[in-house]
């Protein structure tokens, strides 16, 4: 009996260092989630309005519409808005007269990329593009198309005004279209930045700095244990002393409410990992399954990605690796004290303690 107690102690310090371990991991997970999940509304509202440069649309879209009035004014066009909206061109004199389209062409090519290529990008993806993006996808592929005639139609960037003013005239409002789109261009977007669940981020992201008292309810729980284990190591229906009995019972409490707390967390991640990420979305086009949008933004949109759900991902995932190693720790220690109370290695030890107090 007393060879196999080195055998008992060894295994007790190594729930103890496991016990650190998840300690020390969930710290770190935590580290990574709460400043993710504080600054989760700020980060999707940069995501759209920075990383996809939603926010410059509307100046981009006015100077487009500013560089095509530049290309009209050289044939003749003075006031764009009515010209192209009644397509009313003037016939230019002499009717040969050419206007030179690279200016106008590289003012509107710069904004474009300045925004309008992610905008576009957005608006015709094939999950993200929705109902209210459809003009914007329409106008942004005029833009693009119209631009390539005028450069197919011109030599050294001299293009007839028979040609360049219809061309230069759908540009514009195309411009202009997607000038006034912003509107709704913002009003979807909100619906991402305000909805339902970030609200809750919001709600409850305040009270997340007390996650970092969560393992401590264990630890609490194994310092009963450990006073239990230095007394006697023994049941209270074989001879245990008082003071190891006492400290069963908050032992037993603080690992039960710790058990339920890591079982739901291990649950819920699982239920994400093979059951939620292949649930399918139907509120996005396509109808896609939470895994096919995470990975189709994480392959498509990567500084979108980096910028709102990488920290938070990378977090939540260590969150649950420390979940999983403290059910395993609930799980271990409670065998061990099963195993304790059946095998009593102490229990010679304690009789003869009491022997000698008599």
């Amino acid at each position: 009996m007393v060879c196999q107690r080195p055998c008992w102690l060894t295994a007790f310090l190594l729930c103890w260092v496991l016990l650190i371990l998840g300690t020390l991991l969930m710290h770190y997970s935590l580290q990574k989630v709460i400043p993710s999940v504080q600054e989760f509304p700020k980060n999707l509202k940069d995501g759209f309005y920075e990383v996809l440069r939603v926010e410059y649309m509307q100046e981009d879209a006015r100077k487009i519409k500013n560089a095509s009035s530049v290309g009209l004014a050289q044939c003749g066009v003075t006031d764009a808005n009515n010209t192209c909206v009644n397509q009313s061109y003037p016939t230019p004199v002499p009717i040969t007269l050419t206007g030179n389209t690279t200016k106008p062409i590289d003012n509107v090519t710069v904004a474009f990329s300045n925004s309008m290529t992610r905008i576009n990008s957005l608006a015709t993806d094939k999950y993200l593009g929705t109902e209210a993006f459809a003009s914007t996808a329409n106008s942004t592929n005029v833009i693009l198309v119209k631009l390539e005639e005028i450069k197919q139609n011109g030599t050294d960037g001299n293009v007839s005004c028979v040609v360049s003013n219809p061309l230069f005239c759908e540009i514009y409002i195309a411009g202009n279209t997607l000038d006034t789109a912003v509107g709704a261009i913002t009003k979807e977007i909100g619906k991402f930045i305000d909805g339902d669940l970030v609200k809750q981020f919001n709600d409850y992201s305040q009270y997340m700095d007390y996650l970092h008292g969560l393992p401590y309810i264990l630890v609490l729980s194994m310092v009963f244990f450990t006073c239990w284990f230095a007394k006697d190591g023994a049941c209270c229906c074989c001879g245990a002393s008082c003071i190891g009995c006492l400290a069963l019972i908050p032992y037993f409490v603080l690992w039960l409410a710790f058990f339920i707390i890591s079982s739901l967390v291990v649950g819920i991640g699982g239920a994400y990992t093979y059951y939620l990420r292949e649930v399918p979305l139907d509120m996005f086009a396509g109808k896609p399954t939470l895994a096919e949008l995470l990975e189709h933004i994480q392959t498509k949109f990567p500084e979108f990605w980096d910028t709102v759900f990488a920290e938070l991902g990378e977090g939540l995932e260590f969150f649950w690796y420390s979940a999983i190693v403290f059910w395993v720790f609930c799980i271990l220690i409670w065998l061990y004290g099963c195993c304790i109370c059946c095998c009593c290695p102490y229990k010679k030890h304690h009789s003869k303690s009491s022997s000698e107090g008599k």
